[in-house]
């Protein structure tokens, strides 16, 4: 049986940006959820075992990728920008990427993020504490 794929939450607001990255990270071996805004992205990021985030930065406002790090600070996040990258990183974001990048670096740094060593004990980490809890 195969590596299992990871689970993507895209939180974009713009409808053809948010179903061609879904369609790019599906390509790229992924399963996608998505979500036009940030409350129904934090409701997906609740209810589902997201493995990873990537966030457009006029959605964030910081709010939502501090409230998904206070919840579930394992979870990588990729910040994506049109307006180039903030002077003062926020603390919640693992990485960013312009969104003038190529379709094929969004999905090497998502690959990277996910395959580091550290996020992967982490993740390992909680998923065993949560089912303790059950």
């Amino acid at each position: 049986m195969g590596k299992p794929k990871a689970l993507i939450l895209c939180i974009i607001d713009d409808e053809f940006g948010l179903a061609t990255r879904k369609e790019l990270l599906q390509a790229g071996g992924y399963e996608v959820l998505t979500a036009r805004s940030g409350q129904k992205g934090l409701g997906l990021f609740l209810m589902q075992q997201i493995d990873a985030v990537v966030l457009d930065r006029r959605m964030n406002q910081d709010r939502v990728a501090n409230q998904m790090k206070r919840l579930k600070p394992h979870v990588p996040i990729l910040m994506v920008s049109a307006y180039g990258l903030p002077n003062n990183e926020p603390n919640s974001v693992d990485t960013f990427l312009c969104e003038n990048e190529s379709w094929s670096r969004l999905v090497s740094t998502l690959d990277q993020l996910l395959n580091s060593p550290f996020p992967l004990f982490v993740r390992s980490l909680q998923e065993w504490k949560e089912q303790q809890t059950q």
